[in-house]
């Protein structure tokens, strides 16, 4: 007879890590969207694919986002 198949933990802790990473990108995408308009950072089949990539999509929709704000001068 088979044994049951028994998971090992550290697999298990692997992915509940980056289904949590995930779930912070995820987060982050939605406050930029929020801050700084929806359509900044890429969306469907342009969106990333890693964690990676789309961190580096948020940074540099950030960065676009604040070089626009600074060339339309200071507010307030």
């Amino acid at each position: 007879m088979n044994e049951p198949e028994t998971r090992d933990p550290r697999y298990e802790d692997a992915v509940r890590h980056y289904r949590e990473l995930a779930q912070g990108v995820r987060m982050i995408r939605e406050i930029v969207e929020q801050t700084f308009g929806a359509g900044l950072l890429p969306a469907g089949e342009h969106a990333a694919v890693t964690p990676l990539e789309e961190c580096e999509a948020i940074a540099r929709a950030i960065y676009a986002a604040g070089s626009l704000q600074g060339k339309a001068g200071p507010k307030g």
